[in-house]
């Protein structure tokens, strides 16, 4: 196999990985059982391997080959260029300020607009979903490695991961996120940048956030931060256009296969891949239509809880809002059924059954006839205070997590299942992803 050169070493790599996974939670503390995953399948194919995250066929227009080189990208960028040899191929290391990206690729296209996309997904995980309070910066730069082919990627996983990595070999077409750092390997110009984007989310959270966030929080910004648009040489991060999410959201709300938000919460995505049929994709389909929905849905009235847990994960606080938020009975039960649900009353709604019939009605004005055009566009297809609420379904706020001030072990089962990635954790996914129709 070759050696990886010019890389932190395995053995080094390994024992950061181990000393932040020993505090967090208990997917942190064993890479092998933290399969919290980030791996992301852009074909319709079923991968055997636990949790999920699907990334997402190309829907909007790919970057073309012969663009413009890395030179002409906007003054500061790129740090730097340096050569750097994975066995028998050539390749480059390329710093950014927040990135520093290992590749073997060869096709300009991809390749001379990866560091600008990496850096501007950075600003959109920032940026997207906490209003006037930027997400804070990563600690220092993350490590991505872009490698040319599938055997390539396999083999920078074994050289990096050893044994630990065998696991991800699995992926027949994505990538995956493991203690901060992404493996991610050409899969075609468009669906590359899609897993990119998806995968990006799980790798700032494992290196800044200080708790993981419940699963259906965690992967359903991944699908949120999925959509982009090319604009020339520049990419815009735009969360609505998402045709391949919205085509099968609207194909499972036709077929009466929707999930209820009780039951997005309480699923466990391995369970999911074992299923027959569609059931990942609308799964996924689902928690980036209730990101919008918390974002923008109800005239905006999650969108504060949103914000609040999103900066009290990072910052430590999430466990002990969650403890503080819910009476000694409550915290009691769902200590005991080790669920998300816990985060959900705490931030969004005591009552999720309520919260669940504004959800769908949510999902049936975005799917309503015309609104594809929207998405295309990457506009949000929602009408101004298109759901309205009853009286009887005000929601039962949680509890204010404003003046939460110290964080409970980040292992407290309160968190349950979750796939948010631990800061040096493992996370990886597998989750079919099918291809869009065409319009």
């Amino acid at each position: 196999m070759p050696a990886l050169a010019e890389t932190p070493p395995a053995a080094r790599f390994l024992d950061e990985m181990t000393h932040r996974t020993d505090s967090p939670p208990p997917r942190r503390r064993r890479p092998s059982a933290a399969v919290v995953l980030a791996l992301c399948a852009v074909a319709p194919l079923t991968l055997l391997l636990p949790s999920g995250c699907t990334g997402t066929a190309s829907t909007s227009p790919a970057p073309q080959a012969g663009t413009p080189s890395a030179a002409v990208f906007a003054a500061g960028e790129i740090r730097s260029v340096t050569p750097w040899n994975f066995g028998e191929h050539d390749g480059r290391i390329i710093s950014t300020d927040n990135f520093a990206i290992y590749t073997t690729e060869t096709n300009p296209a991809i390749i001379d607009r990866v560091p600008r996309f990496l850096e501007q997904a950075l600003t959109a995980y920032r940026t997207s979903l906490t209003g006037d309070s930027p997400l804070p910066p990563p600690p220092g730069r993350m490590e991505s490695f872009v490698m040319g082919s599938r055997q390539q990627w396999k083999d920078i996983t074994l050289s990096v991961l050893g044994n630990q990595g065998r696991d991800m070999l699995n992926i027949t077409a994505g990538g995956f996120a493991i203690g901060g750092r992404a493996f991610l390997f050409d899969i075609g110009i468009g669906s590359t940048f899609y897993v990119a984007s998806h995968e990006g989310w799980h790798q700032y959270t494992q290196r800044t956030f200080a708790e993981p966030m419940p699963v259906f929080i965690e992967e359903g910004i991944a699908t949120y931060m999925e959509g982009h648009r090319w604009q020339d040489q520049s990419v815009a991060f735009m969360p609505w256009a998402n045709l391949e999410r919205f085509d099968q959201l609207r194909t499972a709300f036709a077929g009466g296969r929707l999930k209820s938000v009780r039951e997005l919460i309480e699923t466990s995505p391995q369970r999911l891949i074992q299923e027959p049929g569609d059931a990942a994709v609308t799964y996924y389909a689902q928690l980036w239509a209730l990101v919008h929905f918390l974002r923008e849905g109800d005239g905006g009235t999650y969108r504060p809880a949103l914000q609040r847990l999103l900066t009290d994960a990072q910052a430590g606080r999430l466990s002990q809002s969650v403890a503080g938020a819910l009476s000694m009975n409550e915290r009691a039960g769902l200590l005991a059924r080790r669920q998300g649900i816990a985060v959900f009353r705490a931030y969004f709604d005591r009552d999720p059954d309520a919260f669940d019939r504004r959800y769908q009605a949510f999902i049936q004005q975005l799917v309503r006839s015309g609104a594809r055009d929207a998405i295309s566009q990457g506009r949000s297809p929602i009408p101004v205070a298109a759901v309205p609420r009853s009286s009887s379904d005000s929601p039962a706020r949680g509890g204010n997590t404003a003046n939460a001030r110290s964080a409970i072990s980040v292992a407290s089962p309160l968190l349950g299942d979750r796939a948010a990635i631990p800061s040096r954790g493992v996370r990886r996914t597998s989750i079919p992803v099918q291809p869009a129709p065409s319009n």
